[in-house]
């Protein structure tokens, strides 16, 4: 406990001074907006582990873009980031459990009846019990190596010698563009990241292997969810500018965004998240009522389908594929229990028209004015059949290839975490063609992003940091539904997007650790990845050197 209090605490301090420095607006501007987030995160969490979890989830949900709707932040409305309230419930857990310690938890009997408000706290937060040592943990690995990513790039930025040092005075790395700009683009990315593989850490670390997070988690999402939801229908019907400032382009484009970062975002999250919430749902077979059950899941689905009227094409995408993924696991589970055949091929029946009638709707939907989206979606989906070049992709197809050529100029290392907006801009880069119109933006798939920032080695590592956590967690499915909206853009650029994405990843937990310790061969799985992210992280920082020196 000390040891990840201590790292923890040195985290925090160290994701504020380099956020400042990478986006340094006013002061009272940043306190305004720090303190109610990291309050939001701090004080539910130090009182209570339920409620902190349910409020923490929640309010990453929905408060993204907090600064800009409180007003609080005037400068730059449209920078985001959740850092405040994921460091505050970091914290609020760890001086829970210090709290508790020093109260006397575990030398004194206590029961959740007891009218002692102490002693029934002390009940209600149990001690986690014995855990692994420290250093076996992935996720402190994982961390080790985006932290080794950032070193990599301030080395590259950043003038510097043996001698001197780095001297982070101001200056331009390139035209345009100074050193903060361009390592800020790099941090963005960390501080995006981290800050929630931190809090899951740390939340799992400080609960028994009987206690899953996860069960109250879900709580939280499902009421940020359902709010996201009422907002994006009252805006698709009602008053498409409420709750829409600093949005980007999405109002110029006819699109929506509820609270999310931006329509972009909202295309592929919402779908995201409503299809796993069905698919939780669905997964209480034999502990909910069938009817209930059954009723439930189509309400997420046919609300789910509601919020796309005014989404992007990756909305239909992603939604598509997963109603598509849940027919297959549909028949596939018949095929399995014969006895069930009968009684479920009307259901199948019924559900192949269904996806009839969506795939009729998007081809002849090309005309139609009430669904921009659709719209444009059954233009692409016929130009495509018929081998038209799609203009309006040019820029897509051009970042992609931009990506490739980063790869292929440093094939196992990559050309750096965050780099792509960098690339462009400087004319001497490896990449070949750029977009027309001098179009700057992140790359546009992340597999190929992944893989021209960090190389094949971070592929690996990634890969490996995946397989383990979901080997442990039983969760592999889940990740599923990350495939599409993968396809289509960066999704960890902004921090809505990397809070599902690494939700998705780690917060889903299929099984207590009490029974993924019995997982055949975990802590000899676990003693390979340090071994691994440490050396290729090590790596990484020699190539840096000698590459920037």
């Amino acid at each position: 406990m000390i040891s990840h209090s201590i790292l923890s605490l040195f985290l925090f301090i160290i994701s504020l001074f380099l956020y400042r420095y990478s986006f340094p607006y006013p002061v009272v501007e940043y306190l305004s907006i720090f303190f109610p987030l990291f309050l939001l995160g701090f004080i539910p969490n130090f009182l209570y582990r339920r409620w902190g979890r349910i409020f923490t989830v929640c309010f990453a949900v929905l408060f993204v873009r907090f600064g800009a709707l409180t007003g609080a932040l005037t400068t730059i409305p449209e920078w985001t980031s959740l850092h405040p309230l994921f460091w505050g419930a970091i914290l609020g857990i760890l001086s829970r459990e210090h709290f508790l310690i020093f109260m006397g938890r575990g030398k004194q009997a206590a029961d959740i009846s007891d009218k002692d408000p102490l002693r029934r706290r002390l009940a209600l937060n149990p001690s986690p019990g014995q855990k692994l040592p420290y250093w076996m943990e992935p996720d402190i690995w994982m961390v080790f190596f985006l932290s080794i990513l950032v070193i990599e790039r301030t080395l590259h930025y950043f003038p510097w010698s043996f001698e001197t040092g780095i001297n982070f005075a101001d200056g331009f790395f390139i035209k345009g563009l100074s050193y903060k700009e361009a390592f800020g683009l790099t941090w963005m990315y960390w501080d995006n990241i981290v800050p929630v593989i931190w809090y899951i850490f740390t939340e799992e670390r400080c609960s028994s292997d009987l206690d899953n997070p996860n069960k109250h988690w879900i709580i939280g999402l499902t009421i940020g969810y359902l709010i996201q939801a009422v907002i994006i229908l009252e805006q698709t019907f009602l008053n498409p500018n409420l709750l829409m400032t600093a949005t980007g382009e999405s109002l110029k484009v006819g699109r929506v965004a509820g609270l999310w970062r931006d329509s972009g975002s909202a295309s592929w999250i919402i779908p995201t998240l409503g299809l796993y919430l069905v698919w939780k749902v669905w997964e209480r077979r034999g502990i909910w009522r069938e009817s209930s059950r059954r009723i439930l899941a189509i309400f997420l689905l046919l609300i789910t389908g509601s919020l796309g009227l005014k989404l992007g094409k990756t909305f239909w995408l992603a939604y598509g594929a997963g109603l598509f993924g849940f027919l297959i696991y549909f028949v596939l589970r018949r095929i399995q229990h014969p006895n069930d055949w009968i009684q479920g091929a009307f259901r199948t029946f019924v559900i192949l028209l269904m996806l009839s009638f969506g795939f009729s709707l998007l081809w002849f939907g090309e005309n139609q004015k009430l669904v921009p989206a659709l719209s444009h979606a059954s233009s692409l989906l016929k130009k495509t059949i018929s081998g038209e070049k799609l203009d309006d992709l040019d820029h897509r197809n051009k970042l992609m290839q931009a990506s490739l050529d980063l790869w292929k100029d440093s094939i196992f290392f990559g050309n750096g975490f965050g780099s792509m907006i960098v690339h462009l801009k400087d004319l001497k880069s490896p990449i070949q063609e750029r977009p027309r119109n001098h179009f700057v933006d992140t790359p546009a798939n992340f597999y190929l992003g992944w893989l021209g920032e960090t190389g094949i080695l971070g592929c690996l590592l990634l890969a490996m940091y995946t397989f383990l956590k979901t080997y442990i967690a039983q969760n592999a499915k889940y990740l599923l539904l990350l495939v599409i909206p993968f396809m289509t853009g960066y999704q960890i650029t902004h921090a809505d997007g990397a809070f599902v994405v690494l939700f998705i990843l780690s917060g889903t937990r299929c099984i207590e650790n009490s029974r993924s310790k019995l997982l055949s061969k975990v802590d000899l799985m676990k003693i390979i990845w340090m071994v691994f992210a440490i050396g290729i992280s090590l790596h990484y920082l020699a190539f840096a050197i000698l590459k920037h020196s």
